[in-house]
């Protein structure tokens, strides 16, 4: 079959193929097109990812660094906070060293205080024990100066003894209370017997736990010779004696006061003065047979040929003693002129007798 050239010339079949051509190309550039887009597309979804992943990336580098900036603040704040805590612990240990500190001090200001009211309720006992006591030996001394005067009426009647000596033998063991009338006693003697006689001496010997405290026999002179000196020493020595303990060595003072008396001189009248409340039965290795030999060896003494010596015993203990009680009254009895006695607040008006009282 022949084809024809169309009227205007143009070949048909060259006609459709570039027609074709044409449609092609279209095709051609719209799949270029679309291929463009989609690797455009691709390019934005690519370059999408990429800054997806980079601010990922970069979120985890922030907060890794807002981690470590955080991890750093919280030591920080942990190191200020032990700072803290370590300042509080110290506060809170001073704190309890100081309430310690001054619980210590409460207490010890709370017995500081009970042991001032202790001491302060002991003085006030003994100021009242020793008010009391000056209260008695006040009495004593009144009762021994109204003694005194009365007996100044018969010192002329006495005049015989013109030498008198004697030796007080003084028991200064605890249970002693009697020492207040010796000391008033001893007072009386050194302000009458100097008037009374033409000489008068004392020596004292005081007596505890084998132990003895002496005043050697001294001459006591009147007032107006040496202005009470003498007699101010006797009155001394006694006001010492304090009763604090020990046993009662009675045997060996009044071998003491025998010597004394033996070396004391000439004088016409002896008196050895015992003055206590226990016999010879608180010496160690004591036996029954030791107070019979004391009293035998005073009695030798006592009557002694062409001696003028007598004693005077004055018992101070009570009736739970009856064996001392035995022992003195025999010191007392060992011969004529010699005394006993219980009555220890009469003792100057006893010592008196015992010095003037004639056979």
């Amino acid at each position: 079959m022949n084809v024809l050239p169309d009227d205007d010339g143009d070949d048909p079949i060259q006609t459709g193929f570039t027609d074709l051509l044409f449609s092609m190309s279209g095709i051609l550039i719209l799949v270029i097109f679309v291929l463009a887009l989609l690797n455009r597309a691709s390019d934005m979804a690519t370059a999408a990812l990429k800054a997806q992943r980079d601010y990922a990336v970069s979120q985890r580098i922030k907060n890794a660094g807002d981690t470590a900036v955080m991890v750093s603040e919280l030591e920080r704040i942990n190191r200020e906070q032990q700072v803290v805590i370590s300042r509080s612990e110290q506060e809170l240990k001073k704190t309890h060293d100081t309430l310690d500190e001054t619980h210590r001090k409460a207490e010890q200001y709370q017995a500081e205080a009970e042991e001032t009211a202790r001491k302060v309720a002991k003085v006030e006992t003994e100021r009242d024990a020793a008010q009391r006591k000056s209260e008695s030996l006040n009495a004593i001394l009144a009762e021994s100066e109204t003694q005194r005067e009365a007996l100044e009426g018969e010192i002329e009647s006495y005049k015989s003894a013109k030498s008198v000596v004697i030796v007080a033998v003084v028991d200064c063991s605890k249970s002693m209370d009697e020492l207040s009338d010796l000391k008033a006693a001893i007072s009386a003697l050194v302000d009458s017997m100097p008037k009374a006689l033409e000489r008068f001496q004392i020596g004292i010997v005081a007596y505890r736990g084998g132990k003895q405290a002496v005043l050697p026999v001294l001459t006591v002179r009147p007032y107006a010779v040496d202005y009470g000196a003498s007699a101010d020493r006797v009155q001394k020595f006694v006001n010492s004696l304090q009763a604090v303990g020990g046993n009662a060595n009675v045997d060996q003072a009044l071998e003491s006061g025998m010597g004394m008396l033996a070396r004391a001189g000439e004088s016409k009248r002896q008196v050895l003065f015992l003055l206590g409340d226990q016999s010879c039965q608180e010496m160690e290795h004591h036996t029954p047979q030791t107070d019979a030999a004391v009293v035998g060896r005073v009695r030798a003494w006592a009557n002694a040929s062409g001696t003028d010596r007598r004693t005077l015993a004055i018992f101070t203990g009570d009736g739970t003693n009856p064996r001392a009680h035995d022992f003195f009254k025999q010191i007392g009895d060992v011969n004529l002129p010699s005394e006993f006695s219980v009555n220890s607040a009469d003792m100057f008006r006893s010592v008196f007798n015992a010095a003037f009282w004639e056979t």
